[in-house]
């Protein structure tokens, strides 16, 4: 069970947070879906936004560059060595963490970027739509400030709900790494470094680039396609109580996406979102 309050200030800080957050879904929702223009046009007109001349081999190679990462991260989960708690464990160092992950997604850029050539496409059609960075751009911040609260709300039930039901409740290993007390500046840079900008340009390139117009060219299928790309993203992770609300900003990302069929967008919208989550992280554990 929750536990209750020590007093009447934490109380109506809790409450306070909580209409905060109830008012911020709220008003975005209303925002959405009375004044911005790009979401009037209906799934039809998302949909053309994205026509690629991508199918099976897009979806063949994104789903294997999903498989790569999740399948030895569930491994090592289910049968990782037990760690003695007496015995020290050596912290790792800023090139053990950045080579593996700056390798890993100039693979998925690769693969993308083959895809795209193999298709005989432009770079700049294909990923940009073609068109002036200062619309996506825009977008892109309106729609990742937009997408915090909501996706902030899911996060804290699925923790709570993993929590409950002895599933674990434990950071993801960004964060264990942000908040090691033998880890310096240099690897918190990096980390966030990571976090803030790399990573959003690989996933997105990957995730919404290439696997999201793939899947609807061969379901036909908008809402069909958005589910499957956001269920990928929430795997990838291969964190169980923030799949949810991983799948939940990967289904945002998508939309966004959809808005202007340019990658700048959920870009912009990924790197808002993980650097607010590293704010709001380093807020809660103060």
């Amino acid at each position: 069970m929750l536990e209750k309050p020590e007093n009447t200030a934490e109380l109506l800080t809790i409450g306070a947070a909580v209409l905060a957050l109830l008012a911020a879904c709220m008003g975005n929702l209303f925002l959405l879906t009375r004044f911005w223009r790009p979401f009037t046009g209906g799934v039809r007109v998302w949909a053309q936004r994205l026509a690629r001349p991508f199918g099976t081999l897009e979806i063949a190679l994104a789903a294997s560059c999903v498989l790569i990462v999740a399948l030895p991260a569930a491994w090592s989960a289910g049968f990782a060595p037990a760690v003695d708690p007496a015995r020290a464990v050596p912290s790792p160092t800023v090139v053990a963490v950045l080579l593996p992950a700056v390798m890993l997604y100039a693979v998925w850029c690769g693969a993308a970027l083959f895809c795209a050539r193999f298709r005989g496409c432009r770079l700049r059609d294909v990923f940009l739509n073609g068109i002036p960075a200062q619309r996506p751009l825009a977008n892109g911040v309106v729609l990742g400030a937009a997408m915090v609260a909501p996706v902030l709300v899911v996060s804290v039930l699925s923790f709570e709900l993993c929590g409950r039901i002895g599933l674990g409740d434990a950071p993801q290993d960004v964060f264990a790494l942000l908040t090691e007390p033998g880890n310096g500046l240099a690897m918190r840079v990096a980390v966030i470094g990571l976090a803030v900008i790399a990573a959003p340009i690989a996933e997105e390139v990957l995730f919404r680039g290439l696997l999201f117009p793939a899947l609807l060219a061969r379901s036909g299928s908008f809402s069909r396609a958005l589910v499957l790309q956001a269920l990928f993203f929430g795997a990838i992770h291969a964190h169980l109580p923030t799949f949810l609300p991983l799948a939940v900003a990967g289904a945002c990302f998508a939309l966004g996406y959809a808005v202007t069929g340019s990658l700048v967008t959920p870009i912009l919208m990924h790197m808002i979102f993980n650097a607010t989550s590293i704010v709001f992280f380093f807020a809660a554990v103060e």
